[in-house]
């Protein structure tokens, strides 16, 4: 860094500094704050000639001296917990292998497709820092393009209204490919909405009626080239409209891919603002209350002695789900003596079990495996 003038080269008692020693003061002047501060003006640029760690948008925080001289520096995160639920995909109560056109898969995480189905699985710490990811394999002969999308319930989009927020999905490509992603606002009836928000996936034009579906607003949309086998942000923002009910947040392939292509994603970031904090492991405890507020699935015992015909046990939920949710029966093996049991739900935090037995007075052994969905989108 140079050095800065004497005050007497800039400064003195008149007729002192000549004109002369003024212009010679007055560069080293410029040289020494442009040092310390760049010549762009641009504040990245200064927090870097200062010795700062360059701030980025996926690092919002601030700086402290870590040392009494002043001589050292670190950058502390303001992170916050994800708006996308299940961020790293630890979370998978369905654990479903093949994904079709708006299935679910991971929690809260829905893929969709051009045609036909993609693969799925969960990987576990895929790389320092990433303690688990999605994958989802393209298994068709046909290329095509496919991606994973989460839809944020009205309650939370309110509250984005009229301000800035950040979409980051950290993705990873079996080969390089341009990827895509798009923040979107739903405005007809809060909490109801296709899932399926592409109209045409050969279209170049990501504007509603085009690429998306009528009745959409596209708040915005961008794209990265990704290197194969590297881990990229795929980064954009917009400021959320005040008609928005539900915000639809969308990662693809831009291009089509290859048969066997694989497409893995963890650590999304996203939340208010246009910078986003580093990410933060959410607390499992936590981020499986927020899953299963959307879908829940249980495994339940029961040993009774009971006359022929149906008793209802109750079932009571651990966390109240986002409205009445639909039941599904996935297995009964292992039960000895019921004749059916099936799961009724009487409101958001509350199920029974009904087991139906034939015949006499007798015991009776219910093993159950069902599910709860109150998920959003059809």
């Amino acid at each position: 860094m140079a050095a800065p003038p004497l005050r007497t080269e800039i400064s003195d008692t008149y007729p002192n500094p000549t004109n002369a020693v003024a212009r010679t003061g007055f560069g080293k002047f410029f040289d020494y704050v442009t040092g310390l501060l760049g010549s762009t003006g641009d504040a990245q640029e200064a927090r870097v000639a200062l010795g700062f760690p360059a701030i980025t948008t996926a690092d919002a925080g601030s700086v402290v001296a870590v040392s009494d001289d002043g001589g050292s520096f670190r950058l502390l995160s303001h992170g916050m917990p994800s708006a996308w639920i299940n961020s790293d995909f630890g979370i998978n109560q369905r654990g479903l292998t093949t994904l079709a056109d708006g299935d679910y898969g991971p929690d809260r995480t829905y893929a969709l497709t051009q045609s036909g189905n993609v693969s799925y699985t969960t990987l576990t710490a895929p790389t320092d820092g990433i303690p688990f990811a999605a994958r989802f394999t393209q298994p068709d002969a046909t290329a095509k393009r496919f991606g994973f999308a989460q839809i944020q319930e009205a309650r939370n989009t309110y509250a984005y209204r009229g301000s800035d927020f950040a979409l980051n999905p950290k993705v990873r490509c079996s080969s390089a490919t341009t990827m895509r992603v798009a923040l979107l606002a739903h405005t007809g009836t809060a909490d109801t909405l296709s899932k399926d928000v592409v109209n045409d996936w050969t279209s170049a034009v990501y504007e509603a009626g085009a690429f998306f579906k009528t009745g959409l607003v596209v708040l915005d949309t961008k794209s990265v080239m990704c290197a194969a086998n590297t881990w990229t942000d795929v980064p954009t923002w917009a400021n959320v409209n005040s008609s928005a009910n539900n915000l639809i947040m969308f990662c693809w392939t831009e291009g089509t891919a290859a048969q066997n292509f694989t497409l893995d994603t963890s650590t999304i970031r996203a939340g208010r603002g246009r910078d986003i904090g580093l990410w933060l492991p959410p607390d499992p405890a936590q981020e499986e209350v927020r899953a299963r507020r959307f879908f829940f699935r249980r495994k339940w015992f029961s040993r009774t002695y009971q006359p022929a015909g149906e008793i209802l046990l109750p079932c009571e939920l651990t966390v109240a789900m986002r409205k009445l949710p639909a039941p599904t029966v996935i297995s009964t093996s292992g039960s000895v003596g019921p004749t059916a049991i099936n799961v009724y739900a009487l409101d958001a935090s509350n199920v029974s079990v009904g087991i139906t037995t034939a015949g006499a007075e007798s015991f009776s052994y219910a093993e159950l495996d069902f599910s709860l969905d109150a998920e959003i989108g059809t």
